[in-house]
């Protein structure tokens, strides 16, 4: 048959291929350009790879792996350093020693964290650069560690990288400094450079991460190191400052007793704390590094390594039920063993009791607390649970009435968290029910908000083997129910006297303001309104939060320097609330004065894709984050806003987002400056707009409120909830673009 004829395969540019028609007649004489296309050589094309290692060094991937917008890896940064110092230094000690210390220059902030532990050998910083594999020695196991991220020291060296910071990282060890650097050649592809040179530290580690300069916040170190030594009793943690700050090194010291001891990494695990696939991860683990050249553990040996079977004769026993294999390596034969095994190491060994996961006592809690915050009373409540499963819990929740304003520090297996760990899990107390633990601490009057002048602080620490995540930033938890019952009880227990003293301080407050507000009548003074005195005040206000450094801060930190000033010009009794100030007259005076520099709004609600189960591209209602955002036009074409938090599972459970193509921003309370802005954001083309609101008007309105500039555009759409719950109808609707 003539070449003409036969039917060839066509690649389109797009990837993919069809078949030519075969002609139905005999081909006409081939012409000049014909016969020239013809009898041209065929291209001989070379098949090329790209390394997947190139995605520690895009921001989009690393977003994804941290679970952090881009925005965040500062924080990353820092909580991942000082993870890896606590695991290194308990190695070595029982009392790891941590610095922490910031060092700007250069348009850059550099992170230097310092353990006392054995220190990173050459050989360890050579396998941390194979950007072929991910090296960790937690993340096959199940025990109560920390992090399990597996691959967080390829982000840290990948982070400055997708920021544009070409300096070096640094390691210290040994008496060799290693500088190390990350970037990719115009194919993609990954470049290590890679130089050593000696230095004077022979003792412990020290790890150096550029940064460019205002990713990190001035506050933030300080805060990551007060909530690690809350739940690391055992540690010494020294907070160098930040050089320009003015402020000397904080210390945090230990206070357990010599013999006090948590689980370390190096610690054999229960059997009890696996499932078939998590022994199958781990024994398979053991085979791949044998295939790499390690040693092939005898049957015997793998057993040994399990609490309760390190005796002879248990191994014995156990090895005896799984007959056909004597190393490892025989699993690749006989996987279905694997979970031969598993029962027979459980039937010859004890599950593990909460005891097992250690403790920080109340005593090491007050006195944290009382150094950052001053305490001035203090409760605690501690719950031990094994879960339907035999999985064991420890729940640690302290609260306290502060001298100066507080925080909550969220914990999970003695490492500090970037939030709440519970968000999406509802707690049902004596007399509170609430989303997540921040929502329970705020109904009992134990969160710091300006009800209480922020003279609150609270840490709820989880301790669990087998901790669950959802998110790749590990942070959010997904709990049994009974232990999520237990969680209630210890918060319950913990913010009883505050709950009870709640509504005595609101009946009190009522009583002042009414008092004042007879005053007011009684004198008839002119009275200047709180607009007039905010707006007389605000360049005062913002002076002072930027500070000599000119840091950017927050609305709500912006709150804070207005609200002193302001109740001293207001009439005594007169409300001065965040919601007001921050959504209205904050942006009403920026409309008449212009954008405050380096003023930013925190998140106060999350974007949710559809399509999207495991969250992976949620973005947070903060000015920055939406700053950043660059909507897809092909992910949705409606939007659905909820006015609270609580109405998202249901919604998320019944899949409502992907059956529609909807994005769903949810709010904690009221619709925020960037909530408006993002929706202001979206490309032009047929999206809609929805609200679902209870019609409370001090929530999310419809329409602007009196006195609003009209620039700032008021939700299109609104939806009521009926008394079948979700299903809504809408009240009036409207399309953007």
């Amino acid at each position: 048959m003539p070449p003409a004829m036969r039917r060839r395969r066509l690649h389109r540019p797009g990837g993919g291929t069809t078949r030519s028609a075969a002609p139905t007649s005999c081909p006409r004489p081939p012409s000049a350009r014909t016969s020239h296309l013809t009898s041209a050589p065929a291209q001989q094309r070379t098949t090329f790879s790209t390394p997947r290692a190139a995605e520690f060094l895009d921001k989009h991937n690393l977003q994804s792996q941290t679970g952090r917008p881009a925005d965040r890896f500062g924080d990353v940064v820092v909580k991942e350093l000082l993870d890896n110092a606590l695991d290194a230094a308990e190695a070595a000690t029982p009392r790891p020693e941590i610095s922490l210390a910031l060092e700007p220059g250069d348009g850059l902030v550099r992170v230097t964290v310092t353990d006392n532990g054995p220190g990173m050998s050459p050989e360890v910083v050579a396998q941390l650069l194979d950007f072929s594999s991910n090296v960790s020695d937690k993340a096959s196991y199940r025990s109560p560690t920390r992090g399990m991220q597996g691959n967080a020291f390829k982000t840290l060296l990948g982070i400055p990288c997708a920021l544009g910071v070409t300096e070096p990282l640094s390691i210290e060890a040994h008496g060799i400094r290693h500088q190390v650097g990350a970037s990719l050649d115009p194919g993609g592809n990954v470049v290590i450079r890679h130089t050593t040179t000696p230095c004077a530290r022979t003792t412990g580690t020290a790890v150096t991460v550029p940064l460019p300069a205002g990713l990190i916040a001035a506050e933030a170190p300080g805060r990551w190191l007060q909530n690690f030594a809350a739940v690391n009793p055992h540690a010494t943690l020294i907070d160098h400052g930040h050089p320009g700050s003015g402020e000397g090194a904080g210390i945090y010291k230990p206070t357990a007793p010599g013999r006090w001891r948590k689980p370390l990494p190096s610690d054999p695990t229960s059997a009890h704390h696996y499932d078939q696939a998590a022994l199958n991860k781990l024994v398979f683990a053991h085979v791949r590094a044998h295939q790499q050249g390690g040693r092939d553990l005898t049957l015997r040996e793998f057993v040994n390594s399990f609490t309760g079977l390190t005796g002879s004769g248990k191994a014995k026993a156990v090895t005896a039920l799984v007959p056909g294999i004597a190393r490892l390596s025989d699993f690749q034969a006989a996987p279905e063993q694997v979970a031969v095994l598993l029962s027979a190491m459980r039937q010859h060994s004890k599950a593990p009791q909460p005891a097992s996961l250690g403790q920080v006592d109340r005593a090491h809690y007050e006195q944290v607390l009382h150094q950052a915050f001053g305490v001035e009373e203090f409760w605690f409540d501690r719950k031990r649970i094994l879960d339907r499963a035999g999985i064991p819990w420890v729940i640690e929740v302290a609260v306290a009435r502060t001298q100066r304003p507080g925080d909550v520090c969220f914990a999970v297996n003695y490492s500090a968290t970037f939030g709440d760990p519970l968000a999406s899990t509802y707690l049902s107390g004596k007399d509170i029910t609430a989303a997540g633990v921040r929502g329970f601490l705020g109904q009992a009057d134990a969160c710091p908000n300006f009800s209480n002048q922020h003279q609150r602080a609270a840490i709820v620490h989880l301790v669990c083997p087998v901790p669950q995540f959802t998110d790749k930033g590990k942070t959010a938890l997904v709990i049994p129910q009974d232990v999520a019952k237990a969680c209630a009880q210890a918060l319950t227990s913990a913010t009883r006297t505050l709950h009870k003293d709640k509504r005595s301080t609101e009946n009190a407050d009522r009583v002042q303001r009414r008092a004042a507000q007879r005053e007011q009548k009684a004198v008839r003074a002119p009275k200047a309104t709180v607009k007039d005195i905010v707006f007389q005040i605000t360049a005062q206000a913002v002076d002072q939060a930027r500070g000599r450094e000119g840091l950017p801060f927050s609305s709500h930190t912006l709150f804070y320097k207005l609200r002193p000033l302001a109740l001293n010009l207001l009439w005594p009794g007169t409300p001065f609330r965040p919601h007001y100030d921050e959504q209205q007259l904050i942006p009403a005076w920026e409309r008449e004065h212009g954008p405050i520099t380096g003023l930013y709004r925190e998140p106060r609600g999350t974007l949710h894709h559809p399509h999207d189960p495991d969250g992976e591209r949620d973005v947070r209602l903060g000015t920055r984050e939406v700053k950043h955002y660059i909507p897809a036009k092909w992910s949705y074409n409606k939007v659905l806003v909820i006015e609270k938090t609580g109405l998202w599972p249901p919604i998320d459970q019944a899949r409502l987002a992907d059956k529609y193509d909807m994005a769903v921003i949810t709010n904690e309370g009221y619709t925020s400056t960037a909530g408006r802005d993002l929706l202001a954001s979206l490309p032009p083309g047929d999206v809609q707009i929805f609200v679902l609101h209870d019609a409370d008007p001090d929530g999310s309105p419809p329409d602007p409120t009196p006195g609003q500039n009209a620039a700032t555009p008021p939700l299109p759409n609104s939806i009521a909830p009926d008394a079948s719950g979700v299903r809504s109808r809408p009240w009036r609707g409207d399309r953007r673009g």
